[in-house]
């Protein structure tokens, strides 16, 4: 702490850990975490500085961070430096422990009356981090099982999935323990010490006939696993348990430069792409989900977290519902967030509010980049399937110009960090800025980093062609996958929610098919069309096919007597709607034509509108009719009515 006050760099204390501005890089808002471990301090710039760098600029060498005499003057003794939750299988918390500094452990359970009671006696021993262990054993994934939490928080903070029973060494290995990793691929990290290998040698014995296969690891340096991430080392680098560690390093006056390590490409195992909604949004990764004010961006979200919660949505947890963060901050909970939920048949047990606890107890919003550690771990903890961000920028912390891109990655590329150690989608909202582009990436208001850092971007806008006010969503990028997938179209009713307090007007998004014109199309206006042309257009197609036998006409013979006309194909295309002229197959053989539609016919909307267009399968982009009749919340309710985006 010394260091940094010396250069003053601002410290704030978090509750048992530090965020301090790095001295590594131009830092506004601070993003050096700072944990004191008994005998060590753990430092983690999450702008992605090198450690090596950290130390050199604060003038501290390897070994003043092994230092037993750590600086308590900003610590109360004892202080509460982590807190670990036991939850059972469905995510109810049975009892919280509690590590010490200096080394200490207390268990407590809740009251049930808000409060604590430091006597867990009778209260059912499970697995830590049971829900993603259960997880990951349904997925195929490996399973860690380290001696104590802050090891398998390390073992997490790597990337993988772990768990210990409680106790540790101390309360010893349950044959319970063992029944949630029936099938499992497991590693046990053994402590290097003979109480540590026993206690691995139960574990093991335990897992055998249960576990598909079980390995048993040390360190490679100190003691446990997180000595062994402190020094630098990898998943890669544990060794079988009994082979000598590797010996500590030579710490002089002068230490080492930084050194570049290589890992071959061929001990790195694939990952096929995990898609949380079918080619449009994928896991591990930030979707960024932009429009203009007012179209339905918070009624997406939402629509796609109860699509989750149910277990309704096409992807990788269709048939699996999975818990939902969401983070709002500019609209209210109890009048405007529960009640869209509720209308779209989320589950409401499964949908987190997300805040944040300072240490003087009072509730703050969520930030970004200092909360990520907290939600990697809430995020495991709870399976959670998508992180929902309602705006993205309400969460950067203060201090960081978006709209610069260097500033702007100091939060940015965490949270990309965030989603791909865990698994967890993130849906960001962004807004579009003024501008006439028709360039949906383009529009995107901030730094061009709110683009790039994200993996996929689902855009969305309103029809202004569309005789029903309906809106259309498009797939404007998509790294991980195809981008050429179907345009859809969606309105927003206006449903009545009985409350105890009186009815509540709520909108709620409505998929109605499929849209043969994208964002882009919308946008854009590169033929210099605008309102009066397309009328003239429009006014020129009724008066043409309505001449015609059948009212109807050839497209062909309609483009080419169109662009002779002086209109161009575009112009053509998109008066349609407001001729209220539709397009079908002709006989066969005969290619398509365009005909007249019937007034009342029309005004139902795009071509695909209705639910019993869409074909009900797990690789359609909506979820089928039957399912939604299933979750309908409020039947025999009258017909909502349709209102503008």
């Amino acid at each position: 702490m010394a260091a940094l006050n010396e250069r003053g760099l601002a410290v704030r204390n978090r509750r048992g850990y530090f965020m301090a501005q790095c001295p590594t890089h131009p830092d506004r808002e601070p993003s050096l975490s700072i944990r004191p471990v008994v005998g060590k301090v753990w430092l983690h710039c999450w702008a992605g500085c090198d450690k090596a760098d950290v130390r050199e600029a604060l003038n501290l060498s390897l070994a003043d961070l092994f230092d037993d005499e750590l600086d308590k003057s900003r610590l109360p003794t004892p202080v509460v430096v982590a807190e670990y939750d036991y939850l059972d299988e469905h995510g109810e918390l049975l009892f919280r422990v509690e590590r010490r500094f200096p080394k200490g452990f207390r268990q407590k359970r809740p009251d049930g009356k808000g409060g604590w009671v430091y006597n867990t006696e009778g209260v059912r021993r499970v697995l830590y981090r049971l829900p993603a262990v259960l997880a990951a054993v349904a997925e195929g994934r490996t399973v860690w099982v380290a001696e104590g939490e802050k090891d398998v928080a390390a073992i997490e903070r790597a990337g993988e999935v772990a768990t210990c029973n409680p106790g540790g060494v101390g309360m010893g290995w349950h044959p319970s323990y063992g029944d949630a990793l029936k099938g499992a691929d497991v590693v046990i990290v053994a402590d290097r010490d003979d109480k540590g290998r026993e206690h691995a040698r139960r574990v093991l014995a335990d897992l055998e006939g249960k576990a598909k296969s079980v390995v048993v690891v040390e360190a490679a340096a100190g003691k446990d696993a997180t000595d062994h991430f402190f020094a630098g080392h990898t998943l890669v680098d544990f060794l079988p348990a009994g082979e000598a560690p590797t010996p500590p390093p030579v710490v002089t006056e002068q230490e080492a430069p930084r050194r570049v390590r290589l890992t071959k490409a061929s001990t790195i195992k694939p990952r096929p792409v995990r898609w949380v909604w079918e080619d449009r949004m994928p896991s591990g990764s930030i979707t960024l989900i932009p429009g203009r004010e007012g179209i339905g961006k918070s009624l997406t979200l939402v629509w796609l977290t109860a699509q989750l919660t149910r277990g309704t949505l096409p992807g990788v947890h269709f048939g699996a519902p999975r818990p939902v963060i969401y983070a709002a901050t500019e609209d209210s909970w109890a009048h405007t967030i529960v009640p869209r939920l509720m209308v779209a048949g989320a589950d409401l047990e499964m949908v987190y509010r997300v805040d944040v606890v300072t240490q003087a107890g009072r509730e703050a919003p969520l930030t970004l980049p200092d909360d990520c550690e907290g939600l990697v771990a809430e995020i495991r903890a709870e399976g959670v399937a998508m992180l929902a961000l309602d705006p993205l920028m309400s969460v950067i912390g203060h201090g960081i110009d978006t709209h610069r891109d260097r500033e702007l990655r100091t939060a940015l590329d965490p949270l990309a960090k965030l989603a791909d150690e865990t698994g967890c989608a993130i849906g960001a909202l962004a807004h579009f800025n003024k501008s006439s582009s028709n360039d949906a990436l383009n529009l995107i208001t901030g730094s061009r980093a709110f683009s790039a850092v994200a993996r996929a971007v689902v855009a969305v806008a309103r029809d202004d062609e569309a005789e029903d006010g309906s809106c259309v969503l498009s797939q404007a990028k998509n790294n991980l996958g195809r981008l050429s997938v179907p345009h859809l179209r969606y309105v927003v009713d206006e449903v009545t929610l009985d409350t105890e307090e009186g009815p509540a007007k709520v909108g709620k998004l409505r998929f109605i098919g499929e849209s043969d014109r994208g964002v882009t199309d919308i946008l854009g206006n590169s033929d210099g069309d605008d309102k009066s042309s397309r009328a003239e257009a429009a006014e020129w197609l009724k008066n043409y096919i309505g001449a015609k036998a059948n009212k109807e006409a050839a497209a062909t013979d309609v483009m080419r007597d169109g662009t002779a006309a002086g209109f161009s194909r575009d112009q053509l295309k998109r008066a349609k709607a407001k001729a209220k002229i539709e397009s079908r197959k002709a006989a066969f053989g005969e290619g398509w034509v365009w005909a007249l539609s019937d007034p009342e016919e029309s005004a139902k909307g795009a071509k695909g509108a209705g639910h019993g267009d869409m074909h009900p399968s797990h690789s359609s982009a909506l979820p089928s009719p039957e399912t939604a009749e299933v979750v309908q919340l409020f039947p025999g309710t009258e017909t909502p009515q349709e209102t503008s985006c």
